[in-house]
């Protein structure tokens, strides 16, 4: 069997690899046929009001990096307060909810 290679790329938020969702602006920057199943990598712009509900996963870590703005976390019984520059793993906890909840007056934009 013979293993695909990956191969360096370069890509931007664009109309081609974006799509409005809940509300929301997701860029593509990198999806599971880009790494070969192993993570995929979206710009959003969520706009407050417009956040998910609460969920879990149950087979993702989630990495979240807010470019502008404030987004507030709820992981389980956690917390977080999140603002321009920062980092958050949310790993994965199968029988845990998540949700979030955009602090921005308008909107926010930020990776994950």
């Amino acid at each position: 069997m013979e293993t695909a290679t990956l191969i360096p790329f370069e890509r931007r938020a664009s109309v081609e690899n974006s799509v409005w969702q809940m509300g929301n602006l997701f860029s593509f920057l990198a999806n599971a046929q880009d790494t070969h199943n192993q993570f995929a990598l979206m710009e959003v712009r969520a706009r407050r009001g417009f956040e998910p509900p609460p969920h879990t996963h149950s087979r993702d870590d989630e990495a979240f990096y807010v470019l502008e703005g404030a987004i507030e976390f709820h992981i389980g019984d956690q917390r977080i307060h999140a603002q321009s520059g920062s980092f958050v793993f949310a790993p994965l906890f199968p029988t845990a909810q998540r949700d979030m909840f955009n602090e921005c007056h308008n909107e926010c934009h930020n990776r994950y």
